[in-house]
């Protein structure tokens, strides 16, 4: 859309927040609407969020000195002013906050919180980012976005109401999920020194990366695994975010992401999200997070069994090869001008590094991202896979062959070339090499 319709439909989402017979259309968000003391200042915000486009610069801060100079001009207060200019300088925060940044991670939580400071301010960030991302293609928005938006905010929420000052400890995080898990596993056959023998080998990252449920749902999996040299498998429907799951446990080698990437791919399911794990006892602890081709969860009995059988026998092929995991793009893709863009960051606390890669979406792009990273002896530690119409934006956390972050500028300056030629030939699929 133009900016002015898109910003038309952005208000008229909001106002479907605030009437009735619209609160089954999202429900979480109907709620929060009704915390909203003055409505008009989230339309006001929804008006000016975008308002400085076009002008050079950056939109976001353009947008808020103009937000707040028209509060002013029409006699609002000081709060209501710059909560205004406030949210339209900010509208960005939270959908980059969610898609590109790892929210299980309390350093993370705790930016955000930080930044955003109060409820009031999460409230109507939260309603407008919706509106927004609905607003600008109506295919964009999918069960798992939805899902991931309201993880935010939620574990935001949790985090305002401890107060700023009280911060949450990662020892407490880790202590009170594996407590958690621990009650909801008391009524398995399985005893607690197998439990508790299982989780001494799965590492604090883990624990960070997935919730008290998924936690004992994974430990009884694992545990009830009757053939513990084949890959195990588990797919499940019914999951808290909005898409079907896919649970890969192995022993780790170099070729598992990129096999079950080009798997997912070529059954025609799109990667949402990818929680990536590797044990301290050296095992593959995978989560995809997929819908099919017409943004659904599957459900379909035969197509789910298909997706486990095929990525079981492909991933019990030792050192098996993605070799046709670059596919040509279709037709009606090659009209679109998307310069590839990759970029670089050093998470010092992880010893890590992200990539961020923001290009044109093609068939196997990620089961050709993680080839381009195996062949660079680069580890990914976990991904956020986003597809926004036509185009992807990816974020991978990495590290070198040395366990470290990759701070070498000729490996990164390699690295960048493999993933842009990823994109750029797009017409026939590279050799082996």
């Amino acid at each position: 859309y133009t900016v002015d319709e898109h910003t038309t439909r952005v208000i008229r989402n909001l106002r479907r927040f605030a009437l009735p017979e619209f609160s089954d259309e999202l429900p979480h968000c109907s709620e929060v609407m009704q915390s909203i003391e003055k409505p008009e200042l989230l339309y006001l915000i929804g008006l000016f969020h975008d308002i400085a486009k076009g002008r050079g610069g950056d939109h976001s801060e353009l947008g808020a000195v103009d937000a707040l100079e028209f509060c002013e001009k029409h006699d609002l207060g000081r709060v209501e002013s710059g909560l205004v200019s406030w949210v339209v300088r900010h509208h960005l925060l939270m959908s980059i906050t969610a898609q590109r940044k790892d929210i299980s991670d309390v350093e993370v939580i705790r930016e955000f919180a930080e930044t955003v400071s109060s409820m009031k301010h999460l409230n109507h960030l939260y309603l407008l980012t919706v509106a927004d991302i609905r607003a600008t293609n109506p295919e964009l928005w999918n069960s798992f976005k939805q899902n991931l938006l309201r993880d935010l905010y939620e574990s935001t929420r949790r985090w305002l109401s401890r107060g700023l000052d009280n911060p949450i400890d990662k020892e407490e995080v880790l202590e009170q999920k594996k407590k958690e898990a621990l009650d909801q596993l008391s009524s398995t056959e399985f005893s607690p020194e197998q439990i508790h023998s299982l989780w001494a080998q799965l590492g604090d990252s883990y624990y960070l990366r997935y919730q008290p449920v998924e936690i004992a749902r994974h430990t009884t999996t694992i545990l009830a695994h009757n053939s513990p040299g084949k890959p195990l498998i588990a797919l499940r429907t019914a999951t808290r975010r909005g898409s079907t799951e896919v649970f890969v446990y192995m022993q780790d080698n170099d070729h598992v992401i990129t096999t079950v990437a080009t798997v997912l791919d070529k059954l025609n399911l799109d990667i949402q999200s990818a929680t990536i794990t590797t044990t301290t006892s050296g095992y593959a602890l995978d989560t995809f997070y997929v819908l099919d081709e017409n943004g659904n969860i599957v459900r379909e009995e035969s197509r789910l069994e298909r997706i486990k059988s095929t990525l079981l026998k492909d991933l019990s092929t030792p050192a098996k090869k993605a070799n046709d995991a670059i596919a040509k793009t279709p037709r009606k893709l090659r009209h679109f001008d998307i310069k590839p863009l990759v970029e670089f960051n050093t998470i010092d606390s992880a010893d890590m590094s992200s990539v961020y890669i923001d290009a044109m979406d093609r068939p196997g792009a990620l089961s050709a991202i993680a080839r381009v990273f195996s062949e660079n002896d680069i580890k990914i530690h976990d991904a956020r896979i986003v597809t926004l119409g036509e185009r992807i934006e990816d974020m991978f956390f990495v590290s070198g062959e040395d366990g470290q972050a990759i701070t070498d500028d000729s490996v990164l300056e390699k690295l960048e070339e493999s993933l842009v030629a990823v994109f750029q030939d797009s017409d026939a699929a590279p050799s082996d090499k």
